[in-house]
C-alpha cells in the first residue's frame, strides 16, 4: 500500500516535470518563431520600401519627365542599394522557419523582374507607359499580398499558447 502510493507520488511528480519541461520548451521555440517572424517582417519591409523607391523614381523615367541619366543620378543620389542584404535575409528566414510563405514570395519576386524586364523593354522602346503601369500594379498587388500573408502569419503565432504550440509542432512532425 505504501510502496503503491510512493510509486504513485513519484510517477506523477515525473509526469508534472516532463509537461512542465515539454511547455516551457514549446514557449521558447514559440517566442523564437515569433522573434522570427518579426524580423521576417522587417526585411521585407527594408527590401519593399528600396523596390518601391526606385520603380517610382522610373515612372518619371517612363512617363517622359526625366531621362534615363536623370533616373541613374536620383538612384545613386538616394545612396541606398538595392535590397542591401534585406532580400538574402528574408529568403534565409522564409526557407528556414516559413516554407509555407515561399510561393507568395515568389510570386512577388516574380512581379518585381516583371517590372524590371518591362523598364528594359521601354528602354529599347518596345513597351509603353501604360505596359509599366500594369506591371507597377502587378509588383503592388504581390508586395501588399505577400506583407498581408506575413501578417496572418505572425498573428496566428502570436495568438498560440505553449500547449497548442507543442501539439501543433507534434502533429506537424508525424505528418512527415
Amino acid at each position: 500500500m505504501i510502496g503503491t502510493i510512493i510509486a504513485t507520488a513519484l510517477s506523477s511528480g515525473v509526469i508534472a516535470a516532463s509537461v512542465s519541461f515539454f511547455l516551457t520548451l514549446s514557449k521558447e521555440t514559440m517566442l523564437e518563431r515569433q522573434k522570427k517572424m518579426e524580423s521576417a517582417f522587417d526585411a521585407f519591409s527594408s527590401f519593399d520600401n528600396t523596390l518601391a523607391s526606385y520603380f517610382i523614381q522610373s515612372m518619371s523615367y517612363v512617363n517622359g519627365k526625366i531621362s534615363k541619366d536623370q533616373l541613374n543620378d536620383l538612384i545613386i543620389a538616394s545612396n541606398n542599394p538595392v535590397g542591401s542584404g534585406s532580400l538574402e535575409r528574408l529568403e534565409m528566414l522564409v526557407g528556414f522557419y516559413f516554407p509555407s510563405l515561399e510561393l507568395d514570395l515568389r510570386k512577388y519576386l516574380a512581379a518585381r523582374d516583371l517590372l524590371n524586364v518591362v523598364l528594359n523593354r521601354f528602354d529599347r522602346q518596345e513597351a509603353g507607359p501604360k505596359d509599366y503601369d500594369g506591371a507597377m500594379r502587378n509588383f503592388i498587388e504581390q508586395g501588399n499580398a505577400f506583407k498581408s500573408t506575413l501578417l496572418a502569419e505572425g498573428r496566428s503565432l502570436a495568438r498560440l499558447n505553449p500547449l497548442t504550440f507543442w501539439l501543433r509542432r507534434e502533429n506537424a512532425f508525424s505528418a512527415d
